[in-house]
């Protein structure tokens, strides 16, 4: 696909044809084949533009972005959740990514547990099993 092409696909107005060289220059998708004047991009660019923009939202920088994409290990990515929520993650500690709904229970329990709030009904038997297990 050709680059206005690509722009309208992410459906995201802050990519633009300055944004989509500034991604290529810094290395976060690859060169387009078929050199600059008849530029074509595929699915490969696309992931990589809503890669880079979901990473930015969560608030990581370009170079924590870049390293990420290369492999390397941060010590932690620190991602605001909600205020007074920041969740580090320490990527070079990373084995398994866990089940998100076990994650999501497993945050909220902590969460009630911190703020003495109450644990919905529906996640108790679930959390009660968690706490055994984690313990």
């Amino acid at each position: 696909m050709r680059l206005p092409e690509l722009i309208a696909a992410t459906c995201d107005e802050r990519v633009t044809p300055r944004f989509v060289r500034f991604l290529v220059a810094e290395k976060v998708i690859p060169a387009p084949a078929g050199g600059r004047a008849h530029a074509n991009y595929g699915s490969i660019h696309l992931a990589g533009i809503q890669r880079y923009l979901r990473l930015r939202d969560l608030g990581l920088s370009v170079l924590a972005i870049k390293l990420l994409d290369q492999g390397e290990s941060l010590e932690a990515v620190a991602v605001s959740l909600a205020p007074g929520i920041t969740l580090s993650v320490r990527t070079a500690d990373l084995t398994l990514i866990p089940d998100a709904r076990t994650l999501a229970r497993r945050i909220s329990l902590a969460l009630a547990d911190i703020t003495r709030a109450a644990v919905p009904a529906d996640d108790i038997t679930d959390v009660a099993a968690e706490r055994i297990e984690h313990t």
